[in-house]
């Protein structure tokens, strides 16, 4: 993981729309991201067709 510091510029850089920035962060936070849509795809079970990486895919688009 990043320090905190680099975290902040990153952020910051998303903030003001570089996609590169973007890449990153979605790199650093892919993990987590996944287990949270895990956590929602199961709540929905039956209603939803995606797979937690599809959902975060799209989320990140």
């Amino acid at each position: 993981m990043a320090a905190d510091g680099d975290l902040s510029e990153l952020w910051a850089a998303f903030s003001r729309g570089e996609g590169a920035a973007r890449d990153q962060l979605l790199a650093l936070y892919y993990d987590e991201f996944r287990r949270i849509a895990r956590g929602v795809l199961n709540g929905d079970r039956g209603r939803m067709h995606l797979q937690p990486t599809d959902l975060v895919h799209e989320a990140s688009i």
